[in-house]
């Protein structure tokens, strides 16, 4: 079933937490133009909270289904207190199956916001595979997911915890602001795993026990120590974390949000302490390893992988570095930024675009350290229009406009780009 610049908002039945849709057993729900224009729009209660009468949650999926490509947003569920899972929990998206069983809901390329349940706000339950999720109240917990399974996915909520009693958290990030506002990050079975993430929210939410809450399996992440301290082993307020030695290895602490290095839209810059700090051997986990939340190449610059569900996009650096209205278009993973000059090793090669240079405008290349044969492709051609074998500075004629460039280097050698630039016309700076 596919959907199109649609707003699923229309009246329903009160009831006891109706949804706004339910897929039944291997039924698919897909938009064909994505989260920016195809809405389902549930209905908050009248609760303090948003829950209660007149609330109506997002989606029901059950198993073997698939929701791809909505946001879906504003849900919530009936039950105010009580433990009726199926009816009290999941405001935006329900899945009857947790994050661990077989068929359960797969979610995919969501935005899922300001749901509201008794745990789980906007999620209970299922695979969540590139969503975003902000916003809402899981009431007694789990703000953002609970019971779920996260994959490059981004959590973020300034209210209750985020993600709770996980099956896994694989390249995803995890923001919140406010003392109110943690992650329990326990593992329901106890032994899934977070790995390659990054962690920035406030730990708590365990109860009032003076024992720290022991973090396991941790691997190859970025956490917030959020500074919760006891005084004289007197609990002040919040439940402390300790990692586990023997089961988190590789993981970055940092002491504030900000120190983290990302930006506005939580992605990394380029001097974030998440760049480069990932395990590419763990990208075989996810359903798609060849691209972040964005659409970025999970891996850059040397081979690398970055923590959280987004990568720091070194193809910009790239360009910037050869030249200003620059476009890298194509990229070999290993290509590198090395002393302020792209390295480009043998491989796929390095492919720029200039979109403001004209036909038959001449063009400078500046070779640095060279190892082996360096060949410059125009177009599509089959044979380099230049061969370089030394360091130095050569020319060449652009054939067409706005023209394309392909840089290949023979086995086993590499070439540093030290700047290309048009030489007639508007000249084009270069670091």
């Amino acid at each position: 079933m596919t959907a199109t610049r649609t707003i699923f908002r229309n009246p329903t039945s009160w009831g006891y937490s109706p949804s706004r849709i339910v897929l039944e057993k291997g039924i698919s729900l897909v938009s064909e133009e994505g989260p920016d224009v195809t809405f389902i729009t549930g209905n908050i209660g009248t609760n303090v909270n948003f829950l209660g009468m007149q609330a109506i949650r997002g989606v029901t999926a059950y198993e073997k289904t698939t929701v791809r490509g909505f946001t879906i947003r504003n849900g919530a569920t009936y039950p105010v207190t009580g433990n009726e899972y199926d009816n009290a929990n999941g405001g935006g998206v329900f899945a009857p199956k947790a994050g661990n069983a077989a068929g359960t809901a797969f979610i995919d390329n969501c935005v899922i916001s300001n749901g509201y349940a008794r745990t789980g706000g906007n999620v209970w339950g299922g695979i969540l595979h590139k969503c975003v999720i902000r916003g809402g109240l899981g009431n007694s917990g789990s703000t953002a997911a609970r019971y779920s399974r996260l994959y490059s996915c981004v959590c973020s909520s300034v209210k209750n915890t985020s993600v709770g009693f996980h099956y896994g958290i694989y390249s995803s990030t995890i923001y919140g602001t406010g003392s109110g506002n943690n992650y329990e990050l326990n593992a329901a079975d106890g032994t899934s795993p977070i790995e390659n993430s990054v962690l920035l929210a406030q730990c708590g939410g365990l109860g009032e026990s003076n024992e720290p809450c022991v973090l396991k399996n941790l691997r190859n992440c970025v956490w917030f120590d959020s500074g919760v301290k006891y005084d004289r082993g007197t609990y002040v307020g919040q439940r402390q974390y300790q990692l586990d030695e023997a089961t988190c290895s590789d993981v970055t602490v940092i002491e504030s949000r900000e120190a983290a290095g990302l930006d506005a839209d939580l992605k990394p810059t380029r001097d974030s302490v998440a760049v480069d700090e990932g395990d590419t051997a763990l990208l075989a986990k996810l359903p798609d390893a060849e691209t972040d939340l964005a659409g970025t190449p999970r891996v850059l610059n040397g081979g690398k992988v970055d923590c959280g569900a987004y990568e720091h996009d070194w193809r910009v650096d790239y360009a910037a570095a050869l030249g200003l209205r620059l476009v890298v278009t194509a990229c070999d993973p290993m290509v590198e930024l090395v002393d302020g000059k792209v390295r480009v090793p043998a491989g796929d090669g390095l492919e720029v675009a200039g979109p403001k240079w004209k036909k038959d405008d001449s063009v400078q290349l500046t070779v640095g350290d060279i190892q082996g044969t360096l060949n410059v492709y125009a177009e599509d051609g089959t044979s380099p229009v230049l061969t370089v074998t030394a360091a130095g500075t050569y020319q060449l004629t652009v054939a067409n406009d706005s023209p394309s460039f392909r840089f290949v280097v023979d086995a086993d050698g590499s070439a540093d780009l030290a700047g290309f630039k048009r030489l007639s016309g508007m000249t084009l700076l270069v670091r």
